[in-house]
């Protein structure tokens, strides 16, 4: 038997089709969402001001920022739930979304008055923002493994790594429906922070994804 046949061979029951990938793991991953909002609503709730501040350039940068990493980490899970598929484009808007921001960052860091400077990037809550962002991404994660589970994944490491950016993404777009939090810095720092330790979680437990 020819390679190519075997390959087909043992993945003909498996659903690797695009709509039936992207079918599965949409379905996890909208359920997972509710359940994180509703954790965040529990845990933290709301912002106050939430009517007031949706009509503030933060407030979207934030969540903007958060929802852009989300999708680009949903985008490579549905490439990567299919054998042999390539998910560059979708590590390449990251790696420009986390870019951007850092220099953007740095740029207010240093044309801010220097008494500004520790509240931009530390904010009130810095102690608690990257642990939230992990907290909330769980639902997510599990939603995700379980997903790719049912798929046929063989680069184990890159799909959980796109598995944790997508929780993450996800789950800080839903804090920031929370956090009061202004300063570009601030964004770039602990938001990344707490995608990154979601996704090195993902690639961590990647192993779980073995056939």
């Amino acid at each position: 038997m020819k390679t190519d046949q075997l390959i087909q061979g043992l993945i003909a029951d498996l659903p690797t089709q695009s709509g039936s990938v992207a079918k599965a793991i949409t379905v996890s991953v909208s359920l997972s969402v509710i359940v994180s909002l509703t954790a965040m609503l529990l845990w933290f709730g709301l912002r106050p001001d939430i009517g007031e501040a949706m009509h503030s350039a933060p407030f979207w940068v934030k969540a903007g920022y958060a929802l852009v990493i989300g999708t680009a980490g949903l985008f490579a899970l549905e490439r990567l739930g299919r054998p042999g598929a390539s998910a560059t484009p979708s590590f390449v808007i990251v790696s420009v979304a986390v870019a951007t921001l850092a220099i953007a960052g740095v740029t207010e860091i240093v044309m801010a008055p220097p008494g500004d400077v520790s509240q931009l990037w530390l904010g009130a809550s810095s102690s608690i923002c990257s642990w939230a962002i992990v907290g909330l991404s769980i639902p997510l994660l599990i939603a995700a493994f379980i997903a790719l589970r049912q798929l046929a994944p063989t680069q184990f490491a890159i799909a959980g790594t796109a598995a944790g950016l997508m929780a993450g993404g996800y789950a800080a777009c839903i804090y920031s429906l929370h956090c009061t939090e202004y300063g570009l810095s601030f964004l770039a720092i602990w938001y990344t922070l707490g995608m990154l330790i979601v996704a090195a979680v993902g690639a961590l437990l990647s192993g779980l994804l073995r056939w």
